[in-house]
């Protein structure tokens, strides 16, 4: 049986707003609209007449690599069990990425896994370990490799290049878990990200070259789609930043971590629920190695399984690994990225305009704007015009932390991240 053609006329935006007004019976349509965390307008409705110019989809789609894939990644805690077993239980657990904040632990113990296809490691000022370092790194299977550095003078450049995919991480993400909005999280990772590009550029680094050895980390929130705009934002800012310098083809290498921002040590199993939203924004979002926090902070092994299983069911069960780009084309995320793409430039312009991101760090600037953000936040939670569950929203009665809100009692019901 044929089925015959059916011609679907187009809808415009306007006969769209007349349906929506007429279904509100008499309440304004201006009822419908909000503002988010960043001050920016959430419309009821989006159509392609009313896009925003600059086709955002397709320039991120541009900055991103051809066929990345997203990785679960697991920090190795000082004080864990030894590294060997930690390692064979993360890929137990489907871990495909692990990170050392201390390398002298890598250096000693090495990788004898088979399925881990990501290392990360920080390397030390004083690096006494870095020849052991790069030795095992030249004979394992890692198909990406971070070794991530403050100062190229610390090292010589041609030992780490030819091993290492970048060298260095800017951690905006710490930002973040100390009370940032996205704008103001955004501004700091794009002036921090310049310095080292500037760096890279000053030491006769290849200018594409150079852009491949940065990886920028942004904490993912509980704004569900604003986070999923602010990960697109970044790669927006990205290819405008380094066609400052003629780059071609600038992608970037993009890692998320759940913002303890919001996880609570007030009735501690609800942070399950933020880490999956936050994780989700963050896939959608386009990260390439994510970062699933344990729900009760420090974490032991049984909280570090429950996330990775977080990250394990978005993938398995949801399926989020079948789309390159599932945000492609939506008008209310284009909207929404362009937006915060302008205020975001306009805050690292404040930066750039006091000498870059360590002139501002030491002048006052930067605590400044994160200050200024955690405050805002801290008072809508405490006024209950932000909802954090189990905090302000069905607490738990015999929770001795929180029994009546307050900024002070705020403050003792967030985990320690700041």
């Amino acid at each position: 049986m044929r089925i015959p053609d059916i011609d679907f006329p187009p809808v415009s935006s306007d006969e769209w707003k007349e349906k929506i007004i007429k279904d509100l019976r008499g309440k304004p349509f201006e009822d419908l609209i909000r503002k988010n965390k960043e001050g920016i307008e959430v419309k009821p409705a989006y159509h392609s007449d009313t896009s925003i110019p600059g086709h955002i989809s397709q320039t991120i789609h541009d900055v991103q690599p051809l066929n990345h894939k997203w990785r679960l990644n697991r920090v190795y805690r000082e004080g864990e069990i030894d590294v060997k077993p930690w390692i064979e239980r993360a890929e137990d657990e489907g871990i495909k990425s692990i990170e050392f904040k201390d390398s002298s632990l890598f250096a000693k113990v090495g990788y004898s896994g088979k399925s881990i296809e990501q290392v990360r490691i920080h390397l030390k000022e004083d690096i006494n370990d870095l020849y052991g370092i790069l030795q095992e790194l030249n004979t394992s299977d890692f198909k990406h490799k971070g070794l991530y550095i403050n100062r190229l003078k610390e090292v010589e450049y041609s030992e780490l290049e030819p091993v290492a995919d970048r060298l260095f991480l800017v951690p905006a993400s710490k930002y973040a878990e100390i009370g940032a909005s996205a704008t103001t999280e955004l501004a700091i990772a794009l002036s921090w990200a310049h310095e080292y590009l500037v760096e890279l550029l000053q030491n006769d680094v290849l200018p594409t070259r150079a852009a491949q050895l940065i990886e920028i980390e942004l904490a993912s929130g509980t704004d569900f789609f604003t986070e999923i705009a602010k990960f697109r934002a970044i790669r927006v800012l990205w290819s405008i930043l380094t066609s400052k310098y003629e780059i071609e083809s600038p992608t970037l290498h993009l890692s998320s971590i759940n913002s303890r921002w919001y996880f609570t040590k007030n009735d501690e199993h609800t942070n399950l629920l933020r880490a999956t939203t936050q994780t989700m924004s963050g896939i959608i979002g386009g990260s390439q190695t994510l970062t699933v926090l344990p729900f009760n902070g420090a974490g032991d092994a049984f909280s570090e399984r429950l996330a990775a299983n977080v990250g394990n069911l978005l993938e398995q069960e949801s399926y989020f690994k079948k789309l390159h780009d599932p945000s492609y084309g939506s008008h209310y995320l284009d909207d929404l990225t362009y937006q915060i793409v302008q205020l975001a430039w306009k805050r690292t312009a404040e930066i750039e305009n006091v000498g870059g991101f360590s002139k501002a760090k030491n002048n006052g600037l930067i605590k400044k704007m994160y200050k200024d953000d955690a405050d805002l936040e801290s008072k809508k939670v405490v006024e209950g015009s932000k909802t954090l569950l189990g905090v302000n929203k069905f607490p738990n009665p015999n929770s001795p932390i929180i029994q009546s809100i307050s900024v002070e009692s705020l403050e003792r019901a967030y985990f320690e991240a700041k």
